[in-house]
């Protein structure tokens, strides 16, 4: 399975914090981290779906997902289950192309590259549509223009996957080049509302208790 770390982690007063946001009704929620939670979130590839993680950090991950700040999908055909939404937080500029792609600048000053189809899935972001509601795009325009279609032949020989689990391979590559870049954010589609703000009053606020799972 595929486990992705969602909203962008900072420090707030000297300590490890995250925050996810509804790009839809803006409402935002931050945790502050232990150490090892931390290092769990910070190192996540979102393209790996063989894990060595410990039972521990299993359970830092379910907790994670129960609140929204990791999503967890399944190995293949799991584009529908992107329902993370990419949220452009800067201005991004063309800089030129690459062997592999393109080179894009921020406004924060970051210079990053994107593969072509990776840097489509960008130019569609806009804090409204779900990565899966994005890649379907791509695909279907792609597939739509007859002049795309020696490029999308020769993609599927060389890899061996059709257009369709190339883009679903690629969805993945695009979330890994785009870790740590506060250009752009990749937020749960809703905040889950999962325990009632009246029986956690005993916690502290804004933490996160060691297991990672909300309070019962």
């Amino acid at each position: 399975m595929h486990v992705v770390r969602l909203g962008y982690l900072s420090e707030v007063d000297g300590a490890p914090n995250i925050t996810i946001q509804d790009p839809r009704t803006e409402e935002r929620k931050g945790y502050r981290l232990d150490p090892s939670m931390y290092a769990l979130l910070h190192e996540l590839d979102p393209t790996e779906t063989v894990h060595d993680f410990t039972p521990e950090e299993w359970r830092y991950l379910r907790g994670f997902a129960r609140l929204g700040i990791v999503a967890i999908t399944n190995d293949q055909d799991s584009v529908d289950e992107l329902t993370f939404i990419p949220v452009p937080r800067a201005d991004i500029r063309f800089v030129g192309m690459t062997d592999g792609g393109y080179e894009l600048t921020s406004t924060l000053g970051r210079t990053f590259e994107l593969s072509e189809h990776s840097t489509r899935f960008l130019g569609m972001a806009d804090s409204k549509r779900s990565l899966a509601e994005i890649v379907a795009a791509v695909q279907q325009e792609a597939l739509a223009r007859a002049e795309e279609q020696p490029a999308i032949e020769e993609i599927e020989r060389d890899s061996g996957m059709s257009f369709g689990e190339f883009l679903e391979a690629e969805a993945y590559r695009f979330i890994r080049a785009l870790r740590g870049n506060e250009a752009i954010s990749f937020e749960p589609h809703a905040i889950p509302l999962l325990v009632d703000e009246r029986t956690t009053s005993h916690a502290e606020a804004g933490r996160l208790p060691p297991t990672g799972e909300p309070p019962a």
